[in-house]
């Protein structure tokens, strides 16, 4: 399930730890207006939670047709730039934390308009990118970012998401 976003905000980079050459946290923010998905899919991203991981795409279609010379999949179809991060907060429309356990007991659940996800990101490819876009190799990937693409939540992913990143 994916959805178009006006792109990622940047909100907080600590310092990086002793020994680390990496910032120790990279929060970022995305906003998704759901008010025009159909019903179905307005509710599948009502069960969005904390810990779930969720990709950002920079997708950008070219104008002129490409032949395939030697060209893979995704560079024909426009993608470049996949990144992953993890939702460390869904909050409501006014701006309110939304808790698990909730559900049941408040309608802010049920058909969603607007969802903010807070994110963490990961600070080694942050580091990497922007030390590109500083020196202008490349254009600033958290801006292009303009699709957001949730898996449905299994564990495992999860876990070998943690120890990769250790």
């Amino acid at each position: 399930m994916s959805i178009v976003v006006p792109k990622v905000s940047i909100m907080e980079v600590s310092p990086p730890r002793v020994g680390e050459d990496w910032p120790s946290l990279v929060r970022g923010e995305v906003y998704l207006d759901l008010e025009t998905l159909p019903m179905n899919a307005r509710r599948e991203w009502a069960k969005v939670r904390q810990d779930d991981v969720v990709f950002l795409v920079s997708v950008k279609l070219r104008d002129k047709e490409m032949n395939g010379d030697g060209e893979d999949y995704a560079t024909s179809l426009g993608v470049r730039y996949v990144r992953s991060a993890v939702i460390a907060q869904v909050l409501d429309e006014e701006g309110r934390a939304l808790r698990p356990g909730q559900e049941e007991l408040d309608g802010r659940y049920l058909v969603p308009r607007r969802r903010t996800l807070r994110l963490f990101l990961d600070a080694k490819q942050w580091k990497e990118d922007n030390a590109l876009a500083v020196a202008g190799k490349i254009e600033d990937v958290y801006d292009s970012i303009n699709i957001v693409v949730r898996r449905k939540s299994e564990v495992f992913y999860r876990r070998v998401e943690v120890t990769l990143g250790k």
